[in-house]
């Protein structure tokens, strides 16, 4: 039973392969906008300082 390096070889570069996916799976996956980054959020944000002009943070 001796060492097989074409087994060995093909182990490594699966696992390389699969290291690689993983790594841009996690950075790449789309991340959720904090609500008071969205659109709507900003949107109300405004129509709430409008209204209330005194508690706008400054």
């Amino acid at each position: 039973m001796g060492f097989d390096w074409a087994s060995f070889v093909t182990l490594l570069l699966g696992i390389s392969a699969v290291s690689v996916l993983v790594y841009l799976t996690i950075t790449l996956w789309p991340k959720r906008i904090p609500k008071d980054k969205s659109v709507n959020g900003i949107r109300e944000r405004i129509r709430a300082e409008e209204d209330n002009p005194r508690s706008a943070p400054e």
